[in-house]
């Protein structure tokens, strides 16, 4: 029985073995589930997929975190803007615009009036301490 045992776990592999023999995998398993499940979301399916933008920015605000961190942020968004066109994706959640008239629409008039929900900041007051632009001459 004793050979049957050592030869089983020669033959057998670690990605043939189920998972709740190794805890590791087990807890690491949901993690990456997640990320992946919410990597398809932002690319495919999240109401900013179709803001065009790098991929990388759909998925992730890293890489535009390492560009303020460079002192290259307002270079790479100037750039994008040149790539991508007046509307660009910046992270999960973040789009820039060139246009004023977009700075407009979406920041005036109530909610229900311009189809963006404004948040408490902006109808308490606080939008000139919060609204920053970048101006591209050319």
């Amino acid at each position: 029985m004793a050979i049957f045992q050592v030869s089983a776990k020669l033959g057998s592999s670690l990605l043939f073995e189920p998972v709740t023999n190794h805890p590791f995998l087990t807890f690491l398993l949901p993690f990456f589930a997640y990320g992946f499940i919410l990597t398809v979301y932002r690319l495919f399916f999240s109401p900013l997929s179709a803001v065009p933008g790098p991929k990388l920015a759909a998925v992730t605000r890293l890489w535009i975190l390492y560009h303020d961190y460079q002192d290259q942020r307002t270079d790479i968004v100037i750039d994008l803007h040149r790539k991508y066109g007046p509307v660009v994706r910046l992270a999960p959640n973040e789009v820039s615009f060139t246009s004023t008239t977009a700075v407009k629409d979406i920041y005036t008039g109530s909610g229900r009036e311009s189809g963006f929900p404004k948040g408490k900041e902006i109808v308490a007051g606080l939008l000139a301490r919060n609204l920053t632009r970048i101006l591209l001459v050319e």
